[in-house]
């Protein structure tokens, strides 16, 4: 049997734990990952509008080859 729990708290966590250690039965347990420091700028970064949007590919492979 699987039992998927999204969203879970830390408390719920160790409840499910002490229920399933007398029964012998396989937990796992995935904790997501938090969002890089460099992503999260990136995110408000684009939040606030300041990333330049192009409106052609030859546009921006111009202004890519100027950065390099």
């Amino acid at each position: 049997m699987t039992l998927v729990i999204k969203n879970a708290n830390s408390d719920l966590t160790k409840a499910i734990k002490d229920i399933v250690k007398p029964t012998n039965a396989n937990l796992m347990i995935n904790n997501q990952k938090q969002p890089s420091k460099k992503l999260l700028k990136a995110i408000k970064q684009a939040q606030n509008g300041e990333v330049i949007k192009y409106t052609s590919f030859e546009d921006f492979r111009t202004d890519m080859y100027e950065l390099f």
